[in-house]
Formats: structure tokens, sequence, C-alpha cells
């Protein structure tokens, strides 16, 4: 009897062991956790930053949500956190939500006909009627293209990147219809092309982040 007690309380006076352990903190010792992690936090978000073409554009929302994430687990831990961190942690909430609610904003504005044809006139010069590009032009078509976005690109504002954006899908969109018939050295060319706009416009994307989060 005595060992089947022994076996039933066993675990309760584990788990009572467990729970004091996890209680048995000092507020300075939760203090001291809670801006390591706020530290942390700091951290990562200045690695993510740092070198901007090394982040996938793709992967932005998964940081962007990481940060928050790791943001709400700080909020529960105010209490613990000394008057000068909680304001920095609700500066950085602050910035995330200014983000989110910017690019909310231009997203759920449609793009002007007339602001993307200009762009696309702009862009593409006597290339602009992408639907006649042939297997002959196409290369040229992009050429023309990349030459305008690097000499325009510093002065872009994040809509005239989407308005960019749009002009290199149509432009995409075409070169798919004639691409079996395009010479191997222009394939090449153009897929080099491709790379360079999308690195460019991922730069933009992290670096409107990234100033976001240091504002």
């Amino acid at each position: 009897m005595k060992t089947a007690f022994h076996s039933l309380i066993a675990p309760v006076l584990l788990v009572g062991a467990l729970l004091v352990t996890a209680c048995d903190s000092t507020p300075r010792s939760r203090q001291a956790k809670a801006e390591e992690e706020l530290d942390q936090l700091n951290a990562a978000m200045n690695r993510a930053f740092d070198k901007a073409d090394t982040v996938a554009r793709e992967k932005l929302p998964v940081i962007k949500e990481d940060l928050k994430r790791q943001a709400a687990r700080l909020d529960t831990k105010l209490d613990s956190l000394s008057v000068e961190s909680r304001a920095r942690l609700s500066v950085l909430k602050r910035r995330l939500a200014r983000y989110d609610s910017v690019n909310r904003e231009r997203a759920s504005q449609p793009m002007s006909a007339g602001s993307e044809s200009a762009f696309r006139q702009e862009l593409l010069g006597t290339y602009a009627d992408v639907n006649t590009l042939t297997a002959l032009n196409v290369n040229s078509a992009y050429t023309q293209f990349m030459r305008q976005v690097r000499a325009r690109r510093t002065t872009w504002t994040q809509r005239d990147w989407d308005y960019a954006g749009q002009v290199y899908r149509d432009l995409n969109a075409r070169y798919r219809t004639v691409r079996l018939d395009v010479r191997a050295t222009d394939e090449v060319h153009i897929k080099a092309l491709q790379a360079e706009f999308l690195a460019l416009e991922n730069g933009r994307d992290v670096k409107d982040l990234r100033e976001a989060l240091r504002k």
C-alpha cells in the first residue's frame, strides 16, 4: 500500500517541484531575462536588415511576423522591463504597426491606368506595346527596361516600384509566349536582367522595412 501511495504521489511532487523551480526567481533575475530578450530582438532585427540584398523578398512577411511575435511575447513581461526598455519596446511596436498600415493602405488603392501607361512608356519607349514584341526584339525590350530602371530607381517611391513591377510582369508574360524562338544568347541575357530587377526590387522592400523600424 505504501509503495502504491508513493507511486501515485511521486508525479505530483515532481510537478510541484518543477513549478516551484520555475517560479523561484527574483524580480532582478526576471528583469535581466526580459532585458536580454529585448536586446536579442533588437539584434535579430539589425541582422535581418543590415544586408538588404541577402533577404529574399518573399521572406519579408515571415521576418516581420516573427518580429511582431517576439514583441508580443515581451509584452507579457512588461512588469519585468525597466522604464527605458518599455519605451524601446513601445517604439518598435509602433514602427511595425505603422509599416503595416502604410502597406495595407497602398495595397488597397488600385493602380491608375494612366500612371501605369505613362510608366510603361517611360520604361520601354518604342517597346511599350509589349503584345507586339517578338523573339527577335524581346531582349532589346528588357535591355531598354533595365536601362531606365537603373537610371530612375533612386528617386522612386514604393508606389513607383509597384508600377515598375507591373510593367515587368507584363514583359515577362510576353516573353513566355515567344521564349521557344528566342536565341540562346538572348535568353541568358534576359535571365540576367530579370535577376537584376528582382534584386533591386527586393532591396527597396527590405530598405523600406528597415527604415520604418529605425525611424
